[in-house]
């Protein structure tokens, strides 16, 4: 096939989230197919070391695989903090990029908006954490956080996958 690709992953929210909150990850991932299109409803989530009662940075292995046969898998974070629900949000505008070897991607860009429980805009306090490495091909995680008035700090993840 001209110009096939496997299929493609996307990821349409923040996987951080709190202890209190309900977790619907299936509601979170989609994959796109450049045969099928969006092959979504073929997603397998599986995690060896998940658990809803606990809080804890968590592994999600993803997999689809299309009419033909074809597959992608990915490996996603799960982070389940001990937290309130009033600690600022962080939004972006991609919570999964992917990226060739040797590409560079400005970080602060995906950053959308950050605000506190009361609306305030806390976007130019935002932090970024990243141990990407461009140059070797994987998949890595770019963390993004903001700390409020009240010393409540909001986290988001951004994975990031470097393709040969």
């Amino acid at each position: 096939y001209e110009g096939y690709e496997s299929p493609k992953f996307k990821v349409k929210g923040n996987l951080c989230f709190s202890l209190f909150e309900h977790i619907d990850i299936r509601e979170l991932i989609a994959a796109i197919d450049s045969l099928e299109g969006n092959i979504s409803s073929k997603i397998v989530v599986t995690s060896d070391d998940y658990s809803s009662s606990i809080s804890g940075a968590f592994s999600l292995n993803v997999s689809v695989t299309n009419q033909k046969g074809d597959s992608s898998t990915i490996t996603l974070p799960l982070i389940v903090e001990d937290r309130p629900l009033s600690v600022p949000k962080i939004e972006l505008s991609e919570y999964l990029v992917y990226a060739n070897k040797g590409e560079q991607l400005n970080f602060n860009s995906y950053i959308v908006d950050a605000e506190d429980i009361d609306g305030n805009s806390l976007r130019n306090e935002v932090t970024v954490e990243s141990t990407v490495d461009f140059r070797t091909p994987g998949t890595y995680h770019v963390h993004y956080y903001v700390t409020d008035s009240h010393g409540l700090r909001g986290h988001s993840v951004l994975t990031v996958i470097v393709e040969e």
